[in-house]
């Protein structure tokens, strides 16, 4: 790809806007001047730029636009610090972190749209349910059973798919791919506009050819998708696909990012957000999950104990009455009413061992949380941020039960789970030995 700069004829300024493909006006003289071009079916114009790229079989033109703010940095502030309390796996404490200011990056990305014909070749399968006879051994009979099928065929042909693949040209963010990932909302949330028209100081960057190849590149596994989705019948298996992309529209898009770093206890943590959307993405913040497991070992190993002496017993029982000799000669009366007891007391046990545990991290999970809001509301009004309105705090307080990730920490320990499936099994077989 080649760039080529344009300069006014008259006072040599690169202060130009481009009034159309071939004519330009110069903002510091306000002459107006035509453009020439050797190869106009392989030009591009970029605002002040003139771009030939030979990777495009049709002119195309490139716009330059920047995503409308709908946030200012205070805003984004409260946003984030909200945030924090809605993710219910953050510690309490978390407000007592060290809260840098927030500041605001304008990443760019290059958005390629294009028609995307696809010539794919694949085997779709097709289930069926079959009837068959087999021959019952035990039972010395044919029995009557019923499977399913996969009756596979080749299958070829061609689709278009209009799709739209983005390449970054400017970001701090380390993770490319997410970020891609969270500009789609921009793409489809935030209000667009010319970016000589938005109040975005940082000009947008030239994308390369190696840009377009990418973008371009994501569409195409974009099509590629979305034409094995569409495939018929139940399976598909050794698909493949070649693709060609006819681009109609390119896009330089420029987006304030803004970003909230804070240091808790040692480790660097990062909110960032897109000013044109009202959104926030936790980019990396510490967990409390840690501390819930540390809480709830503590308030539960009592009963650990107990439940692993009872079930240890029991299958000692079992055994020693069967070491013993008499135990196959013990009527079935004396073998249920000396296990039986002992079978249902450790199964009520370890139904209360499950649900005391659960009940041990809602309660712990409210307690940090009412913790987190109190702290919450605090910074607020260190920092002279609108306080929680009723309709926020209401939303907060529900999200203690359903925001937190602990079903590992809720589930009984793999000891005290093995051991209540041995004795249980154990009592049972030796009861009917």
């Amino acid at each position: 790809m080649e760039v080529k700069a344009i300069n006014c004829p008259n006072c040599g300024s690169n202060n130009v806007v481009m009034d159309s493909e071939t004519s330009a006006r110069c903002k510091n003289c306000n002459s107006k001047f035509s453009i020439e071009k050797n190869e106009p079916d392989k030009t591009v114009v970029v605002s002040n730029t003139i771009v030939v790229d030979d990777s495009c079989k049709s002119r195309v033109s490139l716009l330059n636009l920047a995503a409308k703010d709908v946030t200012d940095e205070t805003q984004f502030l409260r946003r984030s610090l909200i945030e924090l309390s809605i993710n219910g796996n953050v510690p309490s404490d978390i407000y007592e972190a060290d809260f840098e200011p927030v500041k605001t990056e304008t990443d760019c990305f290059l958005v390629v749209k294009a028609n995307v014909d696809v010539s794919y070749n694949a085997s779709v399968g097709y289930d069926r349910t079959v009837t068959e006879q087999v021959y019952d051994s035990v039972a010395k009979e044919y029995k009557t059973k019923t499977k399913t099928v996969t009756d596979w065929t080749p299958y070829s042909g061609r689709a278009t798919y209009d799709k739209t693949g983005e390449a970054v040209l400017r970001t701090s963010a380390e993770d490319e791919l997410q970020h891609i990932f969270d500009f789609k909302a921009v793409e489809e949330g935030a209000q667009l506009v010319p970016f000589e028209e938005s109040s975005l100081t940082q000009q947008p960057e030239t994308p390369t050819s190696d840009d377009y190849a990418y973008a371009k590149n994501e569409a195409a596994i974009g099509a590629k998708e979305a034409c094995k989705r569409d495939m018929p019948g139940d399976h598909v298996r050794d698909f493949s696909a070649s693709t060609v992309c006819n681009v109609y529209e390119t896009a330089v898009i420029s987006a304030n990012d803004r970003i909230l770093n804070f240091n808790y206890k040692g480790e660097t943590s990062q909110i960032r957000g897109f000013a044109g959307i009202d959104k926030v993405r936790q980019i990396s913040v510490p967990s409390d999950n840690k501390n819930v497991w540390t809480h709830v070992k503590s308030k539960q190993k009592p009963f650990e104990i107990a439940a692993m002496a009872l079930y240890a017993f029991t299958i000692f029982l079992s055994f020693l009455m069967l070491i013993l000799g008499s135990w196959p000669f013990v009527p079935m009366g004396t073998k249920v009413g000396v296990l039986l007891p002992f079978t249902l007391i450790g199964i009520a046990y370890f139904v209360f061992f499950v649900l005391y545990r659960r009940k041990l991290v809602k309660d712990y999970s409210a307690a940090m949380q009412k913790a987190k809001i109190e702290a919450l509301e605090k910074i607020l009004c260190d920092k002279k941020l609108e306080p929680l309105s009723f309709e926020e705090k209401n939303d907060l307080v529900a999200t203690n039960s359903t925001e937190r990730s602990v079903k590992s920490v809720s589930a009984p320990n793999k000891a005290i789970f093995v051991l209540f499936g041995l004795a249980t099994l154990i009592s049972l077989i030796f009861m009917f030995f």
